[in-house]
């Protein structure tokens, strides 16, 4: 995760970083799956919360 934003309520104004997996399964024209990561705070953000966070994410086409 990247340092961006243009106002303080919308950054985290500190780096992250992590593990990053997809399980997927392909079954004739259909795709499904799950994309994971898990996000922590790489950079000494005293001002900032600790980030500490996974995500998951369903996709299908």
């Amino acid at each position: 995760m990247l340092p961006t934003g243009s106002e303080d309520e919308l950054t985290t104004d500190t780096w992250a970083a992590g593990p990053t997996g997809v399980a997927l399964r392909q079954s004739g024209p259909w795709t499904v799956g799950l994309l994971f990561n898990h996000l922590v705070d790489v950079a000494d953000a005293e001002r900032r919360t600790d980030i500490n966070s996974t995500f998951i994410q369903p996709f299908g086409s």
